[in-house]
């Protein structure tokens, strides 16, 4: 029953003392919210009902029709005939890297050959570790939602204050603030009608507090609103991003393995991003390789000299090829890097452009370039251990070239940027890249994912692109709502639709002619970026303390895990997020270790988490349980032991085979 969830006390006096100790407690816990709430004005009434139930009245309008307690009762029966749970699609070993899928293939034999066990489509059990409330009202739904769910993140969605402060004086948020609390949870305020900013709030919050519990999550719409039906509409398009980019520890491998061949000699440069950029005194050209690039290359030839020219991965040959040498080389990409600009190469010189690369890229190819310049990318291993500053690195450069190209020029004070074969899809075509890239050569490597997700067009009309290109649209969506001011964007491409990016047709691209010569103006954006030193590797390239990290935060693990003996408990997971994501700040191998090993123990967590609340009783699912932490803790010690030995060998400058480093 709902009755008691409302304190409704009888006087003005009362209330008022309520309000007043549901803001302290809300000052206490979440000051950001507090302060909207000091500021807020309300537009609607709170009235009461003969019997002193209370209500919301707005133009002569009652929000619970006259009865709070038949309106929510009603509500809540009705959802928990059929509760909205976000279910993940059934994990299967492939879908993890290969030292967590040789992992699961074990669990699920071991399950099947020791347990017989036959597990179900959907999840089993009731409890939930996220629940997620649209609408927030007088609140009358939500202790009876916290207390059958059982959930540690409450998460609250709104499009505006209203309810949320009405509800301050008739609804006990400090009790509910408390309990959150005493089950080391915590409650999370989402009140803004940008929906698109609610969504990527939800996805941080998840990734944030615990990833490896996404499955299950409840979702509750209190009221109907249109706000409400679009976040459904693009959260469920987008939900396979929540998963997107957990890193795996084979790649870490290789990571740090370029990254230290990479800075090794101290004869490169860092990026760095100063607390103010001026403003450029030129536009930037930003080149993918997508399909019209072949249709628009005349137009971007014509404006190359008026502007800094941009190529982004293999979009470099298709731009040798027309005669257009670009200015800055983008790369990113950990292997096979070096096939594509020797292709190149073997027809143009090359060595003289400047190369904007991650300290992880392919380490043949950073050789290639005489002018090197290399970015940190912020969620992998070598990152905290080789610099630790968050100016060396751009911000959403995942997952391809393209968008670290963008970030760049975005960070660096260009106002004025044009997206020329920046398709992000296709349309119109069954082609994947420019025709004269190094995709279409004989025995070019090629993994291309299916085009099967429509998108709308940039010209209008629909386009098609992958999971991959998905997630970059989405990363270029939130790199440019979060970007600096004042900057005009045009996409010149004929693929995906860029929201918040007009779209302008190559042939009308007319630049004016510069008024320094460009030569010097990238000369000076090179000449900005700091050197890094032999010194500066020496001090940071420390092994004992690499190892001691690698052994530290494997041994917190396997002690979590040992301890975790009851399925339905959700405080492991609280304290391995801890682990993952919230290391001391000052001791930057320590980051390093969680870095290397989040990725792949996460989704081993996930895949754990997905098939023992898919028993088919909880006596079962216990003994899945057991099972599954059995294999999770050889997991620890493989990846353990593989990276003690590869830390060694790097620092003896040997290379393991990349065969040996990948399978466990």
């Amino acid at each position: 029953m709902i009755d008691e969830t409302l304190s409704v006390p009888p006087s003005q006096e009362e209330r008022q003392a309520l309000r007043a100790r549901n803001m302290d407690a809300l000052w206490s816990f979440y000051p950001t919210t507090a302060k909207m709430l000091d500021s807020y004005r309300p537009l609607a009434n709170l009235v009461f009902n003969d019997d002193g139930s209370p209500d919301l009245e707005f133009m002569g309008q009652r929000f619970y029709d006259g009865n709070i307690t038949e309106f929510t009762e009603k509500q809540l029966k009705s959802y928990w005939d059929q509760p909205n749970r976000l279910e993940i699609p059934q994990l299967q070993a492939g879908a993890l890297d290969t030292y967590g899928g040789h992992s699961m293939r074990s669990f699920l034999n071991r399950a099947k050959e020791e347990l017989d066990i036959s597990f179900r489509v959907q999840r089993q059990t009731e409890p939930a570790f996220f629940l997620v409330v649209q609408g927030i009202g007088l609140a009358p739904h939500l202790d009876a939602l916290v207390e059958r769910t059982q959930c540690r993140n409450l998460i609250l969605m709104d499009a505006n204050l209203e309810g949320l402060y009405q509800s301050m004086e008739i609804y006990d948020w400090e009790k509910l603030l408390l309990k959150m609390n005493q089950r080391n949870g915590d409650v999370f305020f989402f009140i803004s009608d940008d929906v698109q900013g609610q969504i990527d709030g939800l996805r941080n919050r998840i990734r944030g507090s615990s990833i490896a519990m996404v499955d299950g999550t409840y979702v509750y719409q209190h009221f109907i609103s249109g706000m409400f039906d679009e976040f459904t509409k693009i959260f469920n398009r987008e939900a396979s991003l929540l998963l997107a980019g957990l890193g795996f520890f084979y790649d870490e491998q290789l990571m740090m393995r370029n990254a230290r061949t990479n800075l090794a000699e101290g004869t490169a440069r860092f990026y760095f991003r100063p607390d103010k950029v001026p403003p450029r005194g030129c536009p930037a050209i930003v080149v993918g390789c997508g399909p019209s690039l072949d249709a628009s290359i005349e137009h971007l030839k014509r404006n190359a000299d008026k502007a800094v020219v941009i190529s982004c991965g293999s979009a470099l040959g298709p731009l040798m090829a027309a005669g257009i040498k670009p200015d800055f080389q983008i790369e990113m990409e950990n292997l096979e890097v070096a096939t594509v600009l020797e292709f190149v190469s073997e027809k143009h010189d090359i060595s003289d452009i400047c190369l904007v690369a991650a300290t992880t890229v392919d380490i043949e190819a950073a050789a290639m370039f005489k002018e090197r310049v290399f970015y940190h990318r912020l969620a992998l291993c070598p990152y905290p251990v080789f610099s630790n500053n968050v100016q060396n690195f751009i911000h959403n450069l995942d997952p391809t070239v393209v968008n670290a190209g963008l970030g760049f020029v975005q960070e660096m004070g260009f106002k004025e940027i044009y997206l020329f074969g920046v398709d992000m899809g296709q349309r119109g075509t069954d082609k994947h890249h420019a025709s004269v890239s190094y995709h279409y050569t004989e025995g070019a490597i090629i993994a291309q994912s299916p085009f099967n997700i429509e998108v709308p067009a940039n010209f209008g009309g629909k386009a098609k692109t992958t999971q991959g290109l998905f997630w970059a649209l989405d990363s270029i969506h939130r790199m440019v709502r979060v970007g600096a001011r004042n900057v005009r964007y045009f996409n010149c491409s004929n693929g995906a639709l860029i929201t918040d990016i007009p779209p302008k047709l190559p042939r009308t691209v007319n630049l004016p002619e510069l008024e320094t010569p460009k030569d010097q103006l990238v000369q000076s954006m090179i000449e900005a970026f700091p050197p890094f030193t032999k010194a500066d590797f020496d001090d940071a390239w420390n092994l004992e303390r690499l190892l001691d990290a690698i052994n530290k935060t494997s041994d917190e693990i396997r002690d979590v895990i040992m301890s975790w003996t009851d399925f339905t408990d959700k405080e492991p997971a609280i304290r391995l997020n801890a682990i993952f994501y919230h290391p001391a700040e000052d001791d930057r191998y320590e980051k390093f270790s969680t870095l290397m090993l989040r990725g792949t123990y996460n989704m081993a967590l996930i895949a754990g988490d997905f098939y023992i609340n898919r028993a088919p009783t909880p006596e079962q699912s216990a003994k899945v349980h057991e099972l599954f932490k059995e294999e999770f803790l050889t997991l620890v010690e493989v990846c353990r032991e593989r990276a003690v030995e590869h830390m060694k060998a790097l620092d003896a400058g040997d290379f393991l085979p990349l065969e040996y480093l990948k399978e466990p």
